[in-house]
């Protein structure tokens, strides 16, 4: 091949490299808008939540009230913190405990540190990050108020110790 040819080559491949970085950028800047409106979603949900509480007050009869809408993100982003702690919610141990009761119920073993958050940033606190649960879910399990699965990293409730102090199966089923 001649050296005209191989700069042809070259010329075409920094193309391709430079497309392929603006594709990137307009890839990014069209999911920041779509998390900008996934937010505003949720948040006019919320609002319309709060004022139907409102109007059933004064009104007597009960206006049904829309759920969000599911999340078409199968996998989706966790800030590392996230707004302030709302006023009135459970502390996050209480939040931590209700989550793994209901997960338990629905018969899940336990949950995930992403699933923990997930659930506690639906029920309570929207937008709650990592740093806002997880520091408080580790504390428990050194604390042995709370289990972990190592052969799988779930979370699991601990069961009250019988009267004889020995560790139900559940704390054994932790340790595995």
């Amino acid at each position: 091949m001649a050296t005209a040819e191989f700069e042809l080559l070259n010329k075409r491949r920094a193309a391709i490299a430079q497309e392929r970085a603006r594709l990137r950028e307009e890839i990014a800047k069209i999911e920041q808008h779509r998390r900008k409106l996934i937010a505003e979603e949720e948040e006019l949900t919320r609002v319309e939540q709060a004022l139907t509480r409102w109007a059933s007050d004064t009104v007597e009869e009960e206006v049904p009230v829309r759920e969000p809408p599911p999340s078409t993100d199968p996998n989706p982003s966790i800030p590392r913190s996230g707004p302030p702690r709302p006023k009135g919610i459970p502390t996050t141990r209480e939040m931590i405990n209700t989550v793994l009761r209901d997960a338990e119920q629905r018969g899940q073993e336990g949950l995930l540190g992403r699933d923990l958050v997930l659930a506690i940033s639906k029920r309570w606190w929207p937008g709650c990050g990592w740093n806002d649960v997880l520091p408080t879910a580790l504390l428990l399990v050194k604390k042995q108020q709370l289990g972990r699965n190592k052969r799988n990293k779930l979370f699991v409730r601990l069961r009250e110790r019988p009267e004889d102090g020995s560790l139900n199966d559940a704390t054994a089923h932790a340790a595995e």
